[in-house]
């Protein structure tokens, strides 16, 4: 008698346990029959690209809209060539072996 009654709280158990992983969604621990009166725990696995990706295309609307303010236009931005002495000036080569000499000497003095 007390054999069959807890029986029927095992069971009931197992069907209340299995609406509460319904309901709790894909990523909730979930327990499923596997045998007969056997439970495991199964859990929805996601691989670390899958969320690496879910998390960039959350971001994708954000970037769009706050980033521009932080990013300098390129008429503002200095080029290497700024630092080189001007190709179209008569003393153009005259300057860029100064400069060789110069790096070579500090080159050496290290």
């Amino acid at each position: 008698m007390i054999a069959g009654h807890v029986e029927r709280q095992q069971h009931a158990r197992r069907h209340v346990e299995a609406a509460a992983a319904t309901a709790a969604g894909p990523r909730a621990t979930r327990r499923v029959l596997r045998q007969p009166h056997r439970l495991e725990e199964t859990r929805k696995t996601y691989s670390s690209i899958e969320r690496q990706v879910e998390v960039i295309q959350g971001l994708t609307a954000w970037a769009a809209s706050e980033l521009p303010r932080f990013i300098k236009p390129s008429e503002f931005c200095w080029q290497p060539s700024d630092l080189l002495p001007d190709p179209s000036s008569e003393t153009f080569f005259q300057q860029v072996k100064t400069y060789n000499l110069n790096s070579f000497s500090f080159a050496r003095s290290r």
